[in-house]
């Protein structure tokens, strides 16, 4: 066996083989060659003249360590080791080549390796599991851009239940979710099904692996000033943090969602450490007494407990800006070397100079938009707008008042002019700060709902250059993904995002709903179970429960889940859940009744077009199912174009003469180019996704 060109070498012992091919399948899956010995085969000169040869013209070396490494004191495996060693004597020292992988609870400390495999930062990945953040740190030491999701072709199931997803669809283009809760019975969430542990908690909501050593959480800044006026400082601050650190290469850092969701609440270190699966916890502290402010902060080791460093900063508050800016940038730095050996911090695009007035102004709005209610959204407009024209060169400003315009479009439709202006405050945030993440996320979300795919192409690509591996950026690519035809990818960036996010509902609903669209019904069931533990009655994730439960034969709880459906607001909930009952138990009349009943309440329901159009081919009602799908074409319908990779869909309706003519409809030809384009761009990156059935 010849190693590719700029390979990664894996070395270890046989006892570890299992481990070492979980690794070298999460690289392979990321796009990155990896030289992997499967065979145990080892020894005679020719095949030790190979392996020298690999390790000489490998880019990357990477050492499993384990127990089993420390019990055996002989095995070829350390005739590697030596010989890396001594390939890093011609090295300059700044060079990355050795990066060691620890699969267990083997300390550093008394490990039996060479002491320059000792002196290198080490990574822990229990039993082989490694997350995207991972492979995406092994990818920017090649020098080559990381997938964000990757995934091998895999069959679809040839029995699979419906494919009500446009609604959901609909909702992750928008900047909301709306939650309508109805009464939920609590045993449901203790039940063990398919998918969940031992304890019967789904397993999809808690970390299989020990915290990566270099994550972070950064806990919201307490306010301990006097008045107890400053918390729009140290939110602002922390959100400072939050952002500097995400831009950092190699470190792992938690969503602000899940970082603030222990606000005000009491949990000690090690639990929130555990909820959070970090290995590093930084907390803190503003007090303000007249025009002094004093910030403390301390970086706490999750697993010990251990205040590792912590600092005070005094200063007097003239420009709030410039303190929070000063601080922020201090801290990252401290912590950037400590946690990583290196002052690799991200940088702020911040102005140099910024009116005192306008960022006050822009900490409201921000403070006024987080909740997303109607009214909170109307006031974040008004103060962002004042921001802008008081600091007309502050990209978050605009940033954050096309992000807000774009939740207001989605409270009043029939406001025509919010989209024109959601995308000219963009199209300046842009034009100030190419790199500003931020927009370019909500500039991906207009696209989306604009159907202008060469747009939200460059926007993926932009957001995948400026930070692959933040939640933001997953979170983007998984509703880019799911859009444009590649359900396997859009699961995996899902899964990303939740890991970065993991105390996010919306993260979680769209794992299960990512994992429900491809026909992984015990698993999506775990998935919806684990969303439930944060919004136990939030509808839709119902819905979602109930076909994972009926089309996993569990169909007496999904008959109790639409009992409890009855209660809403919106009878189609109730009566989607019976739909999918009655397809999986293969009553087709009943099933069209049920249909039938939904359709004449549109557009008055929850069902989009394409839900209906989805529905009628699953029932055999092929005509009225192409009626549907050209409604929503004429609607505007986000999910048309994906129906044709819905699993549960008779082969037969896409050999009909009207599956065939709206194929040549204008916008589903454009739709099926960018699906093309980008599936040469994955397949130039050396991935082959299953792009549906």
């Amino acid at each position: 066996m010849t190693a590719p060109s700029g390979a990664v070498f894996l070395s270890y012992a046989s006892q570890d083989a299992e481990a070492a091919r979980r690794i070298c399948e999460s690289l392979r899956a990321a796009g990155i060659e990896v030289w992997f010995d499967q065979s145990e085969l080892r020894g005679g000169d020719a095949w030790d003249q190979k392996i020298r040869r690999q390790i000489r013209e490998c880019v990357l070396f990477v050492p499993i360590i384990s127990a089993h490494t420390q019990a055996r004191l002989e095995g070829y495996f350390r005739r590697e080791w030596k010989l890396a060693v001594d390939r890093t004597h011609d090295m300059a020292e700044e060079r990355a080549y050795l990066v060691p992988i620890v699969i267990d609870d083997t300390q550093d400390q008394n490990a039996s390796v060479p002491e320059k495999v000792r002196e290198v930062q080490w990574t822990r990945l229990a039993g082989g599991e490694m997350p995207p953040a991972v492979s995406a740190r092994i990818a920017a030491l090649l020098g080559r851009p990381h997938q964000l999701a990757q995934a091998s072709p895999r069959p679809l199931p040839p029995v699979a239940g419906p494919r009500r997803f446009s609604r959901w669809i609909a909702a992750v283009v928008a900047c909301v979710l709306v939650v309508v809760a109805i009464t939920w019975q609590p045993w449901r969430l203790l039940a063990p099904k398919a998918g969940t542990d031992s304890a019967g908690q789904p397993n999809l909501a808690r970390p299989a692996s020990a915290a990566p050593e270099r994550s972070i959480a950064v806990l919201p800044f307490a306010d301990l000033s006097e008045k107890k006026d400053q918390e729009f400082f140290s939110d602002g601050l922390t959100e400072e943090l939050l952002d500097l650190l995400a831009k950092t290469p190699w470190l792992q850092v938690i969503a602000r969602k899940s970082s603030f969701s222990f606000k005000g609440k009491s949990d000690d270190i090690p639990t929130i450490a555990r909820k959070l699966n970090v290995a590093n916890i930084l907390e803190g502290s503003v007090r303000k007494s007249g025009i002094r402010l004093r910030v403390t902060t301390q970086l706490i080791r999750a697993d010990t407990g251990v205040h590792v460093w912590s600092e005070t900063y005094d200063r007097e508050v003239r420009d709030v800006f410039k303190v929070q800016d000063e601080i922020a940038g201090a801290i990252t730095r401290v912590l950037t070397h400590r946690l990583l050996g290196g002052d690799e911090a991200g940088k702020s695009n911040s102005p140099k100079a910024m009116d005192q007035v306008a960022y006050l102004l822009y900490l409201e709005g921000q403070h006024e938009f987080r909740p997303h209610t109607k009214e909170g959204t109307e006031k974040a407009i008004e103060l962002f707008k004042q921001v802008t024209v008081l600091q007309p060169d502050f990209s978050d400003g605009f940033a954050a008042l096309g992000a807000a315009y774009l939740n207001n479009a989605e409270d009043h439709k029939e406001r025509t002019d919010l989209i024109p202006a959601a995308g000219a405050a963009l199209a300046r945030a842009l034009l100030l700060d190419p790199t500003n993440l931020r927009a370019v996320s909500s500039h991906l979300d207009l696209a989306l709902h604009a159907r202008d795919w060469p747009s939200a192409a460059a926007d993926a690509r932009r957001m995948k250059a400026i930070n692959p591996y933040s939640a933001t950026t997953l979170g983007e690519m998984f509703r880019y993904y799911q859009l444009l035809g590649f359900p396997d990818l859009a699961l995996d960036a899902a899964r990303g995002a939740a890991a970065l996010d993991p105390l996010s509902f919306v993260r979680r609903l769209n794992v299960a709903a990512a994992l429900l669209r491809i026909a992984r019904y015990p698993e999506g069931a775990a998935a919806a179970l684990s969303a439930l533990e944060l919004q136990p009655k939030h509808v839709f994730m119902l819905s979602l429960l109930c076909t994972a439960d009926a089309y996993s034969g569990r169909v007496g709880d999904a008959r109790a889940i639409a009992a409890e459906l009855s209660l809403s607001k919106d009878p189609d909930d109730r009566d989607g859940c019976l739909f999918d009952i009655a397809v999986a138990e293969r009553r087709l009349a009943d099933a069209r009744k049920l249909n039938d009943t939904m359709a004449a309440r549109f557009p008055g329901g929850s069902n989009q077009a394409s839900d209906l159009a989805a529905n009628y081919a699953e029932a055999h009602e092929f005509d009225l199912a192409a009626t549907w799908l050209e409604r929503g074409y004429d609607k505007k319908d986000f999910a048309i174009f994906t129906v044709q990779f819905t699993a549960s869909i008779p082969r037969a309706f896409f050999d009909t003469d009207r599956w065939k003519k709206f194929l040549r409809r204008p916008m589903t030809v454009a739709w099926q180019q960018a699906h093309d384009r980008l599936a040469a761009e994955l397949a130039a990156e050396g991935q082959k996704p299953a792009s549906g059935i």
